[in-house]
């Protein structure tokens, strides 16, 4: 009788020990964070004896993680966190389209030339068309156009001391992509020259 009875106290002292255990955060293994069982939020697929919020307690699965990530967590992403990889890609996109599109000519005897066009601003795109012919003195009639539109016509001269000229203007920015072209003819050589880019 005496057996039965103090069974009964022992059990009674363990019934009331758990839930008290429990009200002050000890819910398993590697919680330090005295909070009970809802703290299990952060990782999805925590494991029931690691506490999703752990600093450093003694936890019984993988390695010690940061506060509000699982270290079993198969998505391997901390709540809070962004992914890098896209914030990278965007900055990559900014300065594609900030470069400058610049492209080699032809020409139709030995001179060399080349065109350069900014990407748009304020309304404008500043081009720039280089002709290097090697003698200086020489004049050239130069022509540009954007889609089409005619925003520079005049003379340009070569000078030392590579025989170069260039012609430096600004065209209107066309809606959607601006074909800007450019070309320049030697009256006295017959030579001529173009270019083309798109920006």
């Amino acid at each position: 009788m005496k057996k039965v009875l103090l069974l009964v106290v022992a059990a009674a002292a363990l019934a009331l020990a758990v839930p008290a255990a429990f009200a002050k955060g000890d819910d398993g293994p590697g919680d330090d964070r005295g909070k009970d069982a809802p703290a299990h939020v952060s990782g999805k697929d925590d494991p029931a004896d690691h506490d999703a919020g752990d600093d450093k307690g003694g936890q019984t699965k993988g390695a010690d993680d940061p506060a509000n990530h699982d270290a079993n967590d198969d998505s391997k992403k901390a709540r809070g966190t962004s992914s890098s990889s896209g914030t990278a890609s965007t900055k990559a996109k900014k300065a594609k389209a900030r470069a400058k599109a610049a492209r080699a000519g032809t020409c139709s005897i030995r001179s060399k030339s080349k065109l350069q066009a900014n990407p748009p601003k304020n309304g404008r795109i500043q081009v720039e068309f280089e002709v290097e012919s090697h003698v200086t003195g020489q004049v050239w009639n130069v022509l540009l156009t954007d889609n089409g539109h005619s925003f520079f016509s005049g003379k340009a001269t070569t000078k030392a001391p590579s025989g170069e000229f260039e012609v430096r203007t600004f065209a209107k920015n066309q809606a959607g992509t601006d074909a800007v072209w450019a070309s320049a003819t030697n009256p006295a050589t017959g030579e001529t020259c173009s270019a083309s880019v798109s920006v």
